[in-house]
């Protein structure tokens, strides 16, 4: 058996889609048309936190085209579940993992702007955005806590790395320095927006055409939901206009049209607007990290410490535990030589829009703290931040070099790589670059990360 042809290592893969996309020919859930399909819209809050005092959809039921409403009583006759988290994370303590229940459709209480009430189903999406606006909801409304800082509903204390270790490396340090970095809540805004058809036949069961990065992963949770066997769910994707991580999860919307599907007997449509996009897209980012590193009298790294707050949102998403904790921590010590590192991670619950992966999962997040905390220990030491980033760089003769967390790296220069990075930005240039920019009335900027 011959080898890998050597002409392809190196080279761009060929890309089978793009003429088909260029040319106007994309196919898209929202292109998906049946004979007889049906239109959903939502009835969201437009409150949170809030009780649910009332909730009236005579009118709604009532209105013309419309063929189906249903509400969170309906869910619940029809044996669906809750929203599942699959990644729970127990805290330091053996505390167990806490969250509140995420129901398709809400009862009692909203807790994010954007939570669903109720869900119209009628013969055109005029007739069903008409309709939703005719269900009356009373509302008490309760105090909001929006800031991840302030937050007293904990999901989870969660530790990782040797505090004792640190505490000694801080202990003997030449140089400590301390700084918080915050790393905004995202909205993803991809270009397509969440879009779904349901199916059912009663012989081979349902079907759900929606934008996915896996399909049987979300079949897989869809089932549960529904508490139907899997070979009765089939999750069909066709061109995806982007997902970065939020269409990967599982959403109440998906289990929500199968169910209509199934009460009306015919397919079922549902495009987010953008306004759905904003205020139920799972969001990403949101965390606030207190770091400190220590460094000896040669400016070598001796200890990291990393205390992260992150924002669950209003409810624990199906990864989002795991992307604020395992995720933030697989990468925290990136490239360097950092003999010791403690991570605590709490997570918090706001009443937001949940968040979960978004590009990255985590790892950016603590790629963000460390390097910032890097320019600042360059700033305070007065070492270039280049030059105090090479000699703290783990080298080739290293590896395999096992971080202070335990992972594993099995190649690699990065030396080698700053060096090149430097030589090809022309980093030694840019002091002239910058003064050229004044004189010319403008400001010029440089940053470095690995």
């Amino acid at each position: 058996m011959s080898g890998p042809d050597q002409t392809l290592i190196g080279a761009a893969l060929p890309r089978l889609e793009d003429r088909r996309h260029l040319t106007g020919g994309g196919r898209f859930v929202a292109d998906l048309a049946m004979e007889g399909c049906l239109h959903a819209v939502f009835v969201r809050s437009p409150l949170a936190p809030a009780a649910v005092t009332g909730l009236d959809c005579d009118a709604a039921r009532a209105s013309p085209g419309v063929r189906l409403v249903l509400t969170g009583a309906d869910v619940a006759a029809a044996g669906y579940g809750p929203m599942p988290c699959l990644t729970p994370v127990e805290s330091r303590d053996g505390t167990p993992f806490a969250a509140p229940v995420q129901p398709l459709l809400c009862r009692e209480t909203v807790r994010h702007v954007g939570d669903s009430i109720a869900m119209v189903v009628a013969e055109s999406p005029a007739a069903a955005e008409e309709a939703a606006a005719r269900v009356a909801v009373d509302f008490d409304e309760r105090p909001a806590e929006t800031d991840p800082a302030r937050s007293t509903e904990r999901a989870f204390d969660w530790e990782t790395g040797d505090g004792a270790a640190v505490d000694a490396a801080f202990a003997a340090a030449a140089r400590t320095v301390a700084m918080t970095v915050v790393n905004n809540r995202v909205v993803v805004a991809p270009m397509e927006p969440r879009s779904l058809l349901g199916l059912y036949d009663e012989a081979e069961g349902f079907t759900l055409h929606t934008q996915s990065q896996g399909a049987h992963f979300l079949a897989g949770i869809l089932a549960g939901v529904m508490t139907v066997p899997r070979d009765r769910l089939r999750v069909v994707t066709p061109d995806v206009g982007g997902s970065f991580g939020m269409k990967l999860m599982s959403y109440p919307e998906q289990a929500l049209v199968l169910l209509a599907a199934e009460r009306t007997g015919q397919p079922v449509k549902w495009v987010g607007s953008r306004t759905d996009g904003f205020v139920t897209d799972l969001h990403g980012r949101a965390q606030i990290s207190h770091a400190t590193l220590s460094l000896d009298a040669q400016n070598r790294f001796t200890g990291l410490r990393v205390r992260t707050r992150g924002d669950l949102g209003a409810y624990a998403s199906t990864m989002a535990p795991s992307i604020i904790a395992r995720g933030f921590s697989r990468v925290l010590g990136h490239v360097y030589r950092i003999p010791h590192i403690h991570l605590v991670v709490e997570g918090v619950y706001t009443h937001t829009t949940p968040v979960d992966a978004y590009r990255g999962a985590g790892k950016p997040e603590a790629v963000s703290v460390l390097e910032r905390l890097i320019d600042r220990a360059a700033r305070e030491t007065g070492v270039d931040q280049a030059d105090l980033r090479a000699r703290n760089l783990v080298t080739a003769d290293e590896m395999p070099y096992r971080s202070a967390l335990g992972l594993n790296y099995d190649t690699g220069d990065f030396p080698h790589v700053l060096q090149r990075a430097l030589a090809e930005a022309d980093w030694a240039g840019f002091p002239a670059r910058r003064r050229a920019s004044e004189a010319a009335g403008r400001r010029r900027g440089i940053g470095l990360g690995l």
